[in-house]
């Protein structure tokens, strides 16, 4: 045990004194008993988010625990812990109470009684707000008020012809509204992806939010200037072992793989496409 000990206890020396020396996302440093430190690919089931560390571990991916409601939205990576939601009719809270972060599933209120009206629908994060009548202006975006006009909520539109008056009705399939305290007659179509551009969703278009438009494997995203998250191109990984190289960084959603000419080589990202250098060898 006092080997193990000395072992671990030199490691961190060596990786002290050799400050280039660093692994990439989906990496964890390896140390071998005789010969230099490598880089590994995290194992199965666990996952490292981090740029140029020296950690030896990579951490467990999170579970999805059906018992408290929860449902898998994406599926864990090596450079990315899973993304976790909740079932249809539950939200997300958050709580800090013990120093960190915590996401519970709650139960959405069903509106009921003199509160009988949907003023906002339940979504991801929020619950559902109930008013006396439909479209009550929400003040503070949670208390219903007579003041203003007859505003609708995200997941809906205005709809003017019933004979009764105006009334809020549910986005159509493959429709969205994410606006609150509106009167829009329309719901905004959801944004498809265009395969022959290797793009894929990542999250599905809800009643209260678009796509989330992503890229086929072997590809990252690469966002353009504009004032939509949409307008993305999806360009080709590179493959470091076609050019004989070493990967010192593995191709992620939002930038390129980095080649270099040896093992556990410090990079620097330049560029909008997310590419990047190897500081020592500058031939990237």
């Amino acid at each position: 045990m006092l080997n193990i000990h000395i072992f671990f206890a030199c490691c961190c020396l060596i990786v002290g004194s050799r400050p280039d020396f660093v692994c990439q996302k989906g990496q964890y440093v390896y140390f071998h008993y005789f010969g230099p430190p490598v880089c590994l690919e995290c194992e199965p089931d666990t996952y490292l988010s981090e740029d140029n560390h020296t950690n030896i571990n990579c951490s467990p991916c999170s579970r999805v625990n059906v018992h408290a409601f929860e449902t898998l939205l994406k599926e864990c990576t090596a450079t990315s812990d899973t993304v976790i939601g909740c079932i249809p009719g539950y939200y997300k809270t958050m709580d800090g109470a013990h120093g960190h972060v915590d996401l519970d599933c709650q139960r959405c209120k069903q509106c009921e009684g003199a509160n009988g009206a949907v003023a906002r629908n339940c979504t991801e994060t929020s619950d559902t707000v109930c008013c006396r009548r439909p479209g009550m202006f929400l003040e503070r975006d949670t208390h219903c008020s007579d003041n203003g006009e007859y505003v609708c909520q995200r997941g809906q539109f205005l709809d003017l012809s019933a004979p009764t008056g105006p009334k809020c009705l549910d986005c159509p399939p493959g429709t969205y509204s994410d606006k609150d305290n509106h009167r829009d007659t329309n719901c905004a179509p959801c944004t498809r992806p265009n395969a022959i551009e290797h793009e894929k969703v990542e999250f599905n278009c809800t009643s209260f939010s678009d796509s989330v438009i992503g890229c086929a494997e072997g590809f990252f995203r690469v966002v353009r200037h504009s004032l939509s998250f949409q307008d993305v191109d999806c360009l080709r990984c590179s493959n470091c072992e076609e050019r004989q190289m070493y990967t010192a960084r593995p191709c992620g959603e939002t930038f390129d793989a980095v080649c270099c000419q040896r093992p556990g080589a410090m990079i620097q990202a330049i560029g909008e496409e997310g590419r990047g250098i190897c500081l020592d060898e500058h031939t990237n």
